[in-house]
Formats: C-alpha cells, structure tokens, sequence
C-alpha cells in the first residue's frame, strides 16, 4: 500500500541549518499521519521584517510574527495543482522564543511547523475549546518525533 505523503518545499533556506530542513520533513510526516493532510507545502523562511511586511499585507497588523498559514486560497500560494498551502516562518523568532520558553531553537521550530500545518488541515482556535484540540494534537504530533515538553515544575 503506497502511503500519500505531505511534502514540505524549502523556499530561501538558505540559513536554516541543515538539522531543522530534516526535522521539517519528519514533522510534515507526522502531521500528514495525524491529519490526513496531504500535497504540497512551500515553507518560506524570512526576517522579521518581511513577516512584518507579510502580516501586515494579509492581517492588516503592524507587528512581525513568528509563523503564518495560507490555505490553497489564500493570496499567498502558488500554481501548483498538489498545493495545501503555504506558510511563513520567522527563522528569527523561532531562535528567540526558542531561547525565551526554555526548550531551544529545535523544538521551536518544530512547534511553529506543526501548528501552520494545522492550520492548513482546519485546525483553529478561535475559542478555549479548539485551542485545547489544537494543543493536544500539536503535542502529539512533536512527541511522535521525539519532542515532548518537559514537565512544570509545582510552584
């Protein structure tokens, strides 16, 4: 049985290191497992000051941020027919907030991955119900590559 798959297309990866390009890979193949997503995602790599650029254009907000998703519909993807979406990343905010929740550039990025991707398969969170939806099945999805959150500890 020949399994669909869900492919991530770097685009001006340049500076991502080679480790994150694999774990990009291994995330699309665990969200396409839990979702069912499947096609073509092009994954852009920017500044902060394009995603500034970019969220203002498409979410008429002033301020870069750290990921956007743009379903097939949206004005941010391509011709190509296998397409599921796009998505936007800040290279510099997964470094930065990476370093700011205590769990480093690799879970980040990864994080910020699945949760476009989930965006792209419907996933919202609009309310406190969908929220809790959406964070399980994020969780889920990075302990299945390895990426569980570490414990809080009790006050």
């Amino acid at each position: 049985m020949t399994r669909a798959t869900l492919t991530l297309d770097l685009v001006d990866e340049q500076d991502l290191p080679e480790p994150l390009r694999e774990l990009a890979t291994r995330v699309a193949r665990s969200a396409a497992d839990a979702t069912g997503l499947r096609g073509a995602v092009a994954l852009r790599i920017c500044s902060d000051a394009e995603m500034r650029q970019l969220n203002g254009q498409f979410r008429d907000v002033d301020k870069p941020t750290d990921v956007l998703a743009f379903p097939p519909d949206g004005a941010g993807t391509g011709s190509d027919p296998e397409s599921v979406g796009d998505v936007a990343l800040s290279y510099e905010r997964v470094v930065r907030q990476g370093q700011a929740h205590g769990h480093g550039t690799e879970r980040e990025f990864a994080y910020l991955v699945t949760h476009a991707l989930l965006h792209l398969a419907g996933f919202t969170h609009d309310d406190a119900e969908e929220y809790r939806r959406m964070r399980n099945v994020e969780e889920e999805i990075l302990a299945s590559i390895g990426l569980t959150r570490d414990p809080v500890p009790a006050a």
